[in-house]
């Protein structure tokens, strides 16, 4: 194993931990905010909706800025001071558009709570504001993560992922508890907290490139970021459409909602982990497939063995996590863990085919995936969801995720050649989601036990990633030497 391939083993895993503690902290916090006299179910259900309006605001402001900066650094790897004015200008841009989006919910008042049956989402003057100043923070953090990952800067994003943690979270906790445990008090904490750590981002990200924004850098930028743009755009619908076809039942969404939650937290750790392979695995095709193909398939394998052990050593935590500390019905969630966790598998696959189409740059190809995966997830939800509630929502992104990555595994064979090892990435992988969804049933008609079902699928990933990925796992430092 090349020394490069070792060098990216370690600091995807410190990436990875550093990306964790964010999320970590959030879910830690929530159940010592629900109860009787705290966070009940509806308001857990309006935070929901409130968090959809963020993300939303926030892919529209990023506008596939993070995927861009990754992109260019490569192709500014020598020039300095061109990639400053890339960095600059893309800052700028992100800025632009928030104000923007600001102006277009002022002038709205309350014709987007038009849209929403609930009276406290109906009155959307009073958090709508909120939402689009935190997706605008969270654009300008998450871009500057990216930028810090490519450019190995190691410290730089300590502090980023410390303050994404501990600052955002401690000003969300307390304007809850200021705003008497309202949704909107989450929202206050969100804008506060997010900006201390955003506007810090802009000061030390302006006295390094200078103040400056060149529009001809940027026509290429945005000619490879907006095509990426239209990819995050179905796939943020693909995450949030669920909620607003469970919006008229607050009981239901706030339950499913909280499963999420947790699964949202692997979701950022994931794709920190994803984020640092993928620069990797773009230098390797850079140089040349056939050359460095047994580095680009051991890094992938790597990658999705990573996925399915931290999926499988997650689920036990946040089952007993919420069916213990949880006081009201909120504590149905554990019993939806396992098949939510499995999309984070299903994703994993579309994370390994779909970087081969992100360094050639045909992110409209992926927008053309997305948007069946989309199309297949809005159908599900809209014919399941009024009948079997919750599990409508679960069945349509299982369905829309295992669409796309079939769909980009086909698209990418026909532009890059990589033989890849199908039982360690399609095979095995699949039957984990499929074994899951069995258990599923059987728990719900036969009345397994919830931690027996979990257990045989906790047993099934660690068996067949042990068996399949042995050899892939012992070039990881640390991990490699208690591999047999």
């Amino acid at each position: 194993m090349r020394p490069q391939v070792k060098e990216y083993f370690k600091l995807s895993i410190i990436y990875t931990v550093l990306a964790a503690i964010p999320p970590v902290l959030q879910v830690i916090v929530w159940p010592f905010l629900e109860g009787p006299e705290r966070l009940d179910v509806d308001q857990f259900a309006y935070m929901a909706i409130a968090e959809t309006i963020t993300a939303l605001v926030f892919t529209v402001a990023m506008l596939g800025m993070n995927g861009a900066i990754g992109r260019f650094y490569f192709d500014y790897v020598e020039n300095r001071k061109g990639f400053d004015k890339v960095v600059a200008s893309i800052y700028n841009s992100i800025l632009m558009r928030g104000a923007l989006m600001i102006g277009i919910v002022l002038l709205s008042d309350n014709f987007i709570g038009q849209f929403f049956s609930q009276p406290a989402l109906q009155d959307f003057s009073s958090y709508g504001v909120l939402a689009v100043i935190a997706g605008i923070s969270r654009a300008v953090n998450f871009t500057a993560a990216a930028q810090y990952r490519n450019e190995k800067k190691l410290a730089s994003f300590i502090w980023l992922s410390l303050g994404m943690g501990f600052v955002r979270v401690g000003f969300q906790v307390g304007a809850l508890f200021f705003y008497e445990m309202s949704f909107i008090g989450y929202l206050v904490g969100s804008c506060v907290g997010g900006w201390l750590v955003s506007g810090s981002v802009l000061i030390y990200t302006y006295w390094q490139t200078g103040l400056q924004h060149n529009w001809k850098v940027m026509k290429g930028v945005n000619g490879y970021a907006f095509s990426l743009f239209l990819f995050n755009i179905l796939e943020t619908g693909i995450l949030i459409i669920d909620k607003y076809f469970l919006e008229s039942n607050p009981h239901d969404l706030g339950i499913y909602d909280t499963a999420l939650k947790y699964g949202y937290g692997i979701a950022l750790i994931i794709m920190a982990l994803n984020n640092a392979t993928k620069p990797e695995i773009f230098g390797y095709i850079q140089k040349g497939v056939k050359e460095n193909e047994s580095d680009i398939k051991t890094i992938s394998n790597v990658l999705m063995a990573q996925i399915q052990i931290i999926v499988a050593l997650a689920i036990i935590p946040i089952m007993m996590y919420l069916s213990y500390l949880f006081e009201t019905d909120l504590k149905i969630a554990s019993t939806l863990v396992v098949v939510i966790l499995m999309r984070y598998i299903l994703r994993g696959q579309f994370m390994v085919f779909s970087a081969p189409v992100f360094y050639e740059k045909n992110n409209i190809i992926l927008f053309y995936m997305n948007a069946a995966a989309f199309a297949a997830n809005v159908l599900i939800n809209w014919l399941l969801v009024p009948k079997i509630g919750y599990y409508g929502a679960i069945a349509g992104i299982l369905v829309a995720q295992a669409l796309a990555s079939a769909l980009t595994y086909f698209y990418q064979k026909r532009i890059i050649s990589i033989s890849w090892n199908l039982n360690k990435l399609i095979v095995h992988p699949t039957l984990i989601v499929l074994l899951a969804i069995a258990l599923e049933f059987v728990k719900h008609f036969y009345g397994l036990n919830q931690f027996i079902a979990a257990g045989i699928v906790i047993f099934s990933i660690v068996t067949s990633v042990y068996l399949l990925y042995k050899n892939d796992l012992k070039t990881i430092p640390v991990v490699g030497k208690w591999i047999p």
